[in-house]
């Protein structure tokens, strides 16, 4: 994927590779793109750190769209957000940047796990 796209990706796998310690084998492959992000915990600061990594994300595809959508269209292709956090924050989305993420024909998939 990656000399079909022109892109490196910070991680993934091949299917029926092992996967950790577990033992167990992969039943997918995975091409990705990882952008970690921190906040206090106030609603505010993961609001932003959720905006500040989409952006991020965007911004590293930005020029290989076409060629990434191209490849997209036969994998399943995701942007998955994981906030790990003391409450629900707020989930606040700029609209040009749902229009690119969007563009990317990408599932956005955002989950919050309560501390």
């Amino acid at each position: 994927m990656s000399s079909r796209i022109g892109l490196q990706p910070t991680g993934g796998w091949r299917k029926g590779e092992l996967r950790g310690a577990t033992g167990k084998l992969h039943t997918t492959s995975a091409w990705q793109f990882t952008e970690n992000a921190t906040a206090d915990d106030e609603a505010d600061q993961v609001a932003s750190a959720l905006e500040s990594a989409l952006r991020s994300l965007v911004e590293k595809i930005t020029g290989y769209e076409e060629r990434f959508c191209a490849v997209a269209e036969s994998h399943t292709a995701g942007c998955l957000i994981a906030i790990s956090s003391k409450f629900v924050p707020p989930l606040i989305i700029s609209s040009p940047l749902l229009t690119a993420i969007s563009k990317l024909n990408v599932d956005l998939e955002i989950d919050v796990i309560l501390q």
